[in-house]
């Protein structure tokens, strides 16, 4: 049993990462963290039998490593259900991924191998991961994100270059001229994270505001729904399929809000200020008094804040 104890642990995290999408689905948030946990702690716990029993092996590594991968991989499924308005940042998880087999092809190329070693970067990096995931869930923010892309970056080109030059650990044991050009590439590759948009801004005379699109039948029907709140800079963006005088009602929304309606030209033609919550139907409706294409919803006072009034134009970034 021990000669096993390592893999058998290992083991354990795929199906930690199978109960967590389950656990996502159903909208479990504390038992998917909990299982999440497990998860991290069997990684840990991995290394460690496998050191005790003397069963470090080549095996053990990568599988420890695809073990590894396939838990990012529920956990970015069980962010989808969990949070969907943090969907917009999958582009980064995207562009990682892209580079990820990019650097897999070259080492094929050039070694005859695929990329499996452990750096000092890399094991920070996968400490580090567990904070994007919970920045995304409790608090949307993308700083986490760029980090994180960044150090990926940097990890994988890493590996890349001592695969290639059969070095261990660190890049710095490398030439000067082989370092140098290392840190270019990491740059370059860094700042097109920065060239990714996922935000999209509404922007009023004197205030912009990031918006979540609400393009489909099913967005504009749950809206801000179930939401606890939205600061002053947040808001919603509806995009209706046609021009048309459209009916909302505040079922299920948690506080007050202002209802901005805007034409096809991008101006507004009506406001609804303080429209309050409704916990028990029948729930009033609220409608312009002409023909839209864009609803925008924000916090209550917005308006009056702002000075938003009808007949100004808007711009969408």
């Amino acid at each position: 049993m021990k000669k096993y104890a390592a893999n058998i642990v290992t083991s354990s995290r795929f199906v930690f990462g199978l109960i967590m999408v389950y656990l996502s689905i159903k909208n479990k948030l504390i038992l998917f963290l909990i299982f999440y946990i497990l998860a991290l702690v069997s990684d840990i716990l991995d290394g460690f039998f496998a050191r005790k029993f003397y069963q470090q092996t080549k095996f053990g590594g990568k599988f420890d490593i695809i073990a590894d991968n396939f838990i990012v991989l529920c956990l970015l499924i069980g962010l989808y259900y969990l949070k969907s308005e943090s969907l917009k940042y999958w582009v980064y998880f995207a562009y990682i991924f892209v580079y990820y087999i990019f650097v897999q092809i070259i080492s094929l190329v050039k070694v005859r191998k695929l990329i499996f070693m452990r750096t000092y970067v890399a094991n920070f990096t996968a400490i580090f991961f567990p904070f994007v995931i919970l920045s995304l869930i409790f608090s949307n923010t993308i700083v986490f994100v760029y980090v994180y892309c960044f150090l990926m970056i940097y990890s994988l080109t890493e590996k890349l270059f001592l695969q290639i030059k059969n070095k261990k650990y660190s890049i710095f044991r490398l030439k000067i001229k082989q370092i140098l050009f290392f840190f270019l590439i990491v740059i370059i590759l860094s700042s097109g994270i920065f060239l990714i948009k996922t935000q999209t801004h509404v922007c009023f005379e004197k205030k912009c505001i990031e918006v979540e699109i609400m393009d489909t039948a099913e967005k504009r029907a749950l809206g801000l729904m179930y939401r606890q709140k939205i600061n002053e800079s947040e808001g919603m963006l509806f995009i209706l399929d046609r021009v048309q005088i459209p009916k909302f009602w505040m079922k299920n929304v948690q506080f007050s809000i202002d209802m901005i309606f805007i034409d096809e030209n991008l101006t507004i033609v009506d406001i609804e200020k303080g429209v309050p919550p409704c916990y028990y139907e029948p729930c009033l409706r609220y409608s312009p008094g002409s023909e839209v294409l864009y609803v925008v919803e924000v916090i209550s006072g917005f308006s009056d804040t702002y000075n938003i009034t009808k007949n100004k134009i808007i711009k969408i970034k």
